[in-house]
């Protein structure tokens, strides 16, 4: 039995590892996988209602039923839900899936060190400094670094689901027997892609381009696939990721992209015409009628957005090398107000935001 915890139990948690588990059921005993899920009372007493997890995926017909990940039973696959995190010291777990918000990381470090240098701790966080900080404060454990490029949201208690794809990646250090166990897991997570440190950190700045639309959609509130069928808020994400590909260009900082083109392709693709645009991108990226950014769902539940790690990264290193993002700037100004404003999103239409950036960017709008 491989034995793994989560910390940060959430939709993106919850689903990778309840696919990982799914997905071991019918190994042989010693590759089932046993997940602890580390949660609120709140998820602990909707697993235990539903018996378990039930993940469904775009990939799945309408009438299909989800998948049902059951509770942990004696020398069987399975999860279970904790909601105090010290417990976990007197487990004896293989490895550990970080998949809090970058500014809660620092609070697990404590529980963190107790746990062997044997135990892998695998990030599945936004953002590119989650792994740095992990390593700084745990120098004696193996960090493995992971991606996360499709959107999953909670449609029920204990249920979740993904609503658009791209595939996972890891480094290439990941546990074999973890990897045996994700070529086993459902369609949509099956087979990850592997890299070396310097592959996963590209990957990681290249989701850091891509998710700039995070923001975009925090402040539309509509659904994703609604919001790339808009030209004019496709042009406004275009000039997003060209700022951000001149700001990483100017700092030397390579991308890769989890879309089957080249990055810089990305940005010319979303100025095509309304008719043509579908057809060039069907095979690049699907996406659930219903998806939203995880930064729409932040602003709805009145929680804090990871901003400052996402658009911020790209703003910081912006200022560090002179170059100007005059179109992030403003969608981070109007998040920031939204955040502030704790009124869930300002659903703000591709005229008004057009309005906003001329002001900023009148050479482009």
């Amino acid at each position: 039995m491989v034995r793994v915890a989560v910390l940060g139990a959430g939709c993106i948690g919850n689903y990778v590892i309840g696919s990982l588990v799914y997905g071991s059921l019918q190994s042989p005993p010693g590759e089932q996988i046993e997940a602890i899920l580390v949660g609120r009372d709140r998820l602990k007493k909707a697993v235990a209602e539903r018996n378990g997890l039930a993940l469904s995926s775009y990939l799945q017909r309408a009438d299909q039923a989800p998948l049902q990940v059951p509770l942990k039973r004696s020398g069987q696959a399975g999860i279970s839900v904790i909601t105090d995190i010290q417990l976990l010291v007197r487990e004896h777990l293989d490895a550990v899936f970080i998949a809090v918000k970058l500014a809660d990381t620092a609070a697990l470090i404590p529980v963190l060190k107790q746990l062997p240098t044997s135990v892998q701790i695998i990030t599945l966080q936004n953002g590119v400094q989650g792994i740095a900080q992990l390593q700084e404060m745990l120098p004696e454990h193996v960090i493995v670094a992971g991606s996360v490029p499709f959107n999953v949201r909670e449609s029920g208690p204990a249920a979740y689901h993904q609503g658009s794809s791209g595939a996972l990646c890891f480094e290439q250090t990941l546990d074999p027997r973890l990897r045996a166990a994700f070529a086993r897991a459902p369609p949509g997570v099956a087979n990850p892609n592997y890299y070396d440190r310097s592959g996963i950190m590209s990957i990681l700045y290249g989701k850091l381009v891509i998710n700039l639309n995070n923001s975009l959609n925090a402040l539309t509130g509509i659904p994703l696939r609604d919001q790339f069928l808009s030209k004019s808020l496709r042009r406004i994400l275009s000039f997003m990721q060209t700022e951000a590909l001149a700001v990483l260009a100017a700092a030397r900082i390579p991308t890769k992209a989890f879309v089957p083109v080249p990055l810089w392709v990305v940005p010319w693709v979303l100025c095509l015409p309304d008719w043509l645009f579908p057809i060039v991108s069907a095979t690049s990226i699907n996406i659930d009628p219903t998806a939203r950014s995880s930064m729409y769902d932040d602003l709805t539940l009145h929680r804090k957005t990871e901003l400052s790690f996402l658009n911020g990264e790209i703003q910081r290193l912006a200022r560090l090398h002179g170059i100007a993002t005059p179109v992030i700037d403003k969608i981070s100004e109007l998040v920031c107000a939204a955040e502030a404003a704790n009124a869930g999103s300002p659903q703000m239409s591709s005229d008004t935001l057009v309005a906003e950036l001329r002001v900023v960017a009148p050479g482009k709008f």
